[in-house]
């Protein structure tokens, strides 16, 4: 009896499958490190919030936060990195469109 094919893709692929997702997803996705820095951003990232995506690496994504929930935006960004959890989707507003 014949070995059945391994469904899951090797790593190499995996990375590239994972990458071409995050491309080609419909919503806007932001990749920030811990510093708040945007290290990837998605083009429909970019068109929503009207960036280049040179614009947007290295931007800290407080920035991109209306000014006054920015004071808090920061400290909130900081509790999730401590604990990462599903959270429910927030419809998201640009201010001044």
């Amino acid at each position: 009896m014949a070995a059945e094919p391994d469904p899951l893709p090797s790593d190499a692929d995996e990375t590239r499958l994972l990458r071409e997702m995050f491309r080609a997803h419909p919503d806007a996705l932001l990749l920030v490190d811990n510093d708040g820095r945007i290290a990837r951003a998605n083009p429909a990232a970019c068109g929503l919030l009207g960036y280049s995506l040179a614009q947007l690496q290295g931007l800290n994504v407080d920035a991109l936060v209306p000014p006054l929930q920015r004071m808090h935006h920061d400290g909130l960004r900081k509790a999730y990195a401590r604990a990462p959890r599903v959270r429910p989707r927030v419809p998201f507003r640009i201010s001044g469109v």
